[in-house]
């Protein structure tokens, strides 16, 4: 997996947040921490074995970060705050476009890595044994509709056509025209800086 970073933490900072939430990081997760802190993967980043797919939009970071980048300041809903994950042993470690959370286990099974439905009361669907095994989950995607399946190229015209009109009707064709450069150039900004994550 690809991730643009944030600042590594130290190994007393790891200590004091393991002591603040009386839990226990995994080594390899620990390893994570001090190196990344998190980071906003690459967006052709997945997980799709034919069965399961899903992308990821942040591997949450602590002590530092945005609103929707922040393990602490993540808005989750109220039913479903942090103390109630913690309560059952398990930490947000990040999250998809869809609201969709990935969780692991801090307390019995240290490691494990589960997908939770947002749309489902957060119903949890295991992943994988490790934070390792976890990163290694992900692949990129290719995302030039070119190489994509008839169907699947078909349904992706579909949207983008429905999405335009729309734009266009609200905004014009100018404007349009205008935020449709602005998300291209944005999607290449958004991959500057990534660097493939070693867990070693």
């Amino acid at each position: 997996m690809q991730i643009k970073p944030n600042k590594g933490l130290s190994d007393e900072v790891i200590e004091e947040i393991q002591d603040e939430y009386a839990i226990v990081f995994p080594e390899d997760y620990k390893v994570f921490l001090r190196k990344y802190n998190g980071g906003e993967p690459h967006l052709a980043e997945c997980i799709d074995d034919g069965d399961f797919f899903t992308s990821i939009r942040n591997l949450f970071s602590f002590r530092t970060g945005e609103e929707y980048s922040s393990v602490e300041k993540f808005p989750l809903p109220f039913d479903y705050d942090l103390e109630f994950w913690l309560e059952h042993g398990l930490i947000p470690i990040g999250d998809n476009i869809w609201g969709d959370l990935f969780m692991m286990n801090v307390k019995n099974a240290p490691g494990r890595v589960y997908f939770s439905v947002h749309d489902e009361g957060f119903r949890l669907i295991r992943l994988a044994n490790s934070f390792t095994d976890f990163i290694g989950l992900f692949k990129k995607r290719n995302l030039d509709p070119a190489s994509w399946d008839e169907e699947t190229r078909a349904q992706y015209e579909e949207f983008s056509r429905q999405m335009d009109e729309q734009e266009i009707a609200e905004f014009g064709q100018e404007e349009h025209e205008r935020r449709r450069a602005e998300r291209e150039a944005g999607k290449l900004k958004m991959n500057e800086g990534m660097i493939e994550v070693v867990l070693n």
